[in-house]
């Protein structure tokens, strides 16, 4: 069987363009400016500048003599970010755009989806199998019996279909794709869940909602627990999905998941977007005047855990200046990011504050260490984290792992 045609450089073009004007990239050059590399190049064919270290050099303008992707992670964050983009900008559509453009995640080479223009499939869900990647078969009833879970839970929704647990799991053994099983089963949307290992006590559930009509991710849920207390893991992620898919059925925005920001309006992202920056770069002035700005981002979404976060971090970093009391700051960086948790248990930037004041403040180094050692295990890319973790060991005496850190 011959492949299809790729689409017509002129339609991706259209694409590119209309991306350009979109609510998701119109305020983001520098992501706009990275994905106009990518379609070039891939439309050009030119497969040795879509590596990692030609786009450093080409589109971040990194030193060629001086650039160690090791230590500069600025294509593999920023490329994550333009995916998530363009992730949030697709959701919106109640059909699919004549062409999608799509980054699959671990490569740099954008895919061209383009759209048939035949009837959609019926409005359906179907619930795959659990998959049980902890390699302790032990855990094989747990997954059997959340995907029943979901399944049922799903149906009393009022999904127009759901598809039977005997069918879906017969049409995973035929095909592998998620597009082909769709169009097998005859449904919209995908429900793919993955159990894993995090770290040595804990679990990780994490549930994606799939488009059958292109293979796109929808959104993602995930939730982690110690794995004495699998139950506990179980509800909470079966009770986010419930309400993640009850609010793509209905297509309301206001329940979209807290740390999911596409809720926000443009000026929202961007001021807490602007806020992580100012973090880390550590410029308390600036800080400092747009800290009423993030605080009125969670007065309209008091559900945020992103902007919870952002005004933990921003209240904290206040306290760097030595011309104030830095009790009231603490006080409120703490008061902000335990909110953040409460709402999301894998808001990084707030179990980061957490840590950093118990380390800092309450002078207790041993408690800070497994508060640190709890933000890398949610992120284990968290470089602030370990600069303060590494610092710690070295505190208390722990020279060899500080090294190692």
């Amino acid at each position: 069987m011959t492949e299809p045609a790729p689409p017509h450089a002129s339609l991706i073009e259209e694409e590119v363009l209309r991306l350009c004007e979109s609510d998701e990239l119109r305020r983001a050059p520098s992501h706009l400016r990275l994905l106009r590399y990518l379609v070039d190049k891939s439309i050009a064919g030119d497969a040795s500048a879509l590596r990692e270290t030609a786009i450093a050099l080409e589109v971040f303008r990194r030193d060629p003599a001086a650039y160690d992707p090791q230590n500069d992670p600025i294509v593999r964050v920023t490329v994550g970010r333009l995916r998530n983009r363009l992730d949030v900008h697709y959701a919106h559509y109640k059909s699919s755009p004549k062409l999608r453009i799509v980054l699959p995640k671990g490569r740099y080479v954008p895919e061209f989806v383009a759209h048939s223009g035949g009837a959609l499939p019926a409005q359906g869900l179907a619930v795959f199998d659990v998959r049980n990647d902890t390699g302790r078969a032990e855990f094989d009833p747990l997954c059997h019996a959340l995907a029943i879970r979901l399944t049922d839970s799903l149906a009393r929704l009022g999904v127009p279909r759901v598809i039977a647990r005997e069918s879906v799991t017969a049409a995973q053994a035929q095909a592998a794709d998620p597009q082909a099983i769709g169009r097998k089963l005859g449904v919209e949307w995908l429900l793919d869940t993955l159990l894993a290992t995090e770290g040595d006590h804990e679990l990780r559930l994490t549930a994606r909602l799939l488009s059958a009509i292109d293979g796109g991710v929808q959104w993602v849920e995930t939730r982690a627990a110690a794995a004495a207390h699998p139950s506990t893991l179980v509800d909470a992620l079966a009770d986010r999905v419930f309400a993640r898919f009850a609010a793509t059925v209905r297509g309301d925005a206001s329940e979209l998941d807290h740390h999911d920001v596409s809720a926000l309006t443009e000026d929202e992202r961007h001021t807490l977007e602007l806020a992580r920056m100012l973090c880390h770069q550590r410029s308390v002035t600036e800080l400092e005047r747009l800290t009423p700005e993030i605080e009125a981002v969670t007065r309209r979404h008091p559900r945020c855990a992103a902007a919870w976060g952002a005004l933990a971090s921003a209240c904290y970093a206040q306290t760097l200046r030595m011309d104030r009391e830095s009790a009231p700051l603490c006080e409120a960086a703490r008061a902000a990011a335990e909110r953040a948790l409460a709402i999301d248990p894998d808001e990084s930037g707030a179990a980061l504050v957490l840590a950093s004041i118990v380390g800092a403040h309450d002078v207790e180094p041993e408690a800070a260490i497994v508060g640190f050692r709890s933000v890398l295990r949610r992120a284990p890319h968290h470089s602030p984290a370990r600069r303060h973790l590494a610092a710690l060991l070295c505190y208390t005496g722990a020279f060899d792992e500080a090294l190692a850190e």
